[in-house]
């Protein structure tokens, strides 16, 4: 599978498929939550922020092309499939909406979300070790653990918010078309620190 074979007019179709998937994880979170089954609905979480993540990355891919810029398609394909490039996209959006944000409130809140996202850049390998955690018996100090005894209700609780505000920042690619240069040029600035 090569997103380049992807037609550009497929792109948008793309974008939507990877939101109302997000949401149908976020439907089975809520289901897990009722039952208080905490690792499971974090590992959905995780899923949906992941899922979530294919968003600016198809965006990205659909303004690239729409400007003709040369695109790396061995680099988008591997993005496109490794959880880590996934989550990292996630936050470096979020982050850019934070930033928008600001610029349009003077929301002095955000600085404090920002300091919150870099330190979620700088543990990324730790994230997804408890999503695999969260999902599979391992061992830890020469012993077994199971899910429920890594995960607990308060991580649920932190990731199941950053998941419901993923899906709220993301919401925009899907309903409206208003700012999108704006925050094409946000993802190209981050992309070239």
């Amino acid at each position: 599978m090569s997103l380049e074979a992807v037609p550009t007019e497929k792109l948008i179709k793309g974008i939507k498929n990877a939101f109302e998937n997000a949401e149908s994880f976020i439907k089975e979170i809520n289901i897990l939550k009722e039952y208080e089954a905490w690792p499971h609905a974090y590992t959905l979480c995780q899923f949906a922020i992941e899922e979530l993540a294919k968003i600016p990355m198809l965006f990205q891919l659909w303004i690239d092309r729409i400007n003709e810029t040369s695109i790396d398609y061995n680099r988008l394909d591997s993005d496109f499939k490794n959880h880590t490039a996934k989550n990292r996209l996630s936050v470096e959006t979020e982050m850019s909406f934070f930033k928008l944000y600001k610029i349009n409130t003077g929301a002095e809140w955000v600085d404090s979300a920002l300091t919150k996202s870099e330190e979620l850049l700088n543990n990324l390998k730790y994230t997804n070790e408890l999503k695999n955690e969260s999902l599979y018996v391992t061992v830890n100090n020469n012993d077994f653990q199971s899910p429920s005894d890594v995960i607990t209700e308060e991580m649920f609780d932190s990731i199941y918010s950053t998941t419901l505000l993923r899906k709220m920042t993301y919401k925009f690619f899907i309903n409206t078309e208003k700012n999108i240069n704006q925050i094409a040029n946000m993802l190209k600035e981050k992309k070239e620190d």
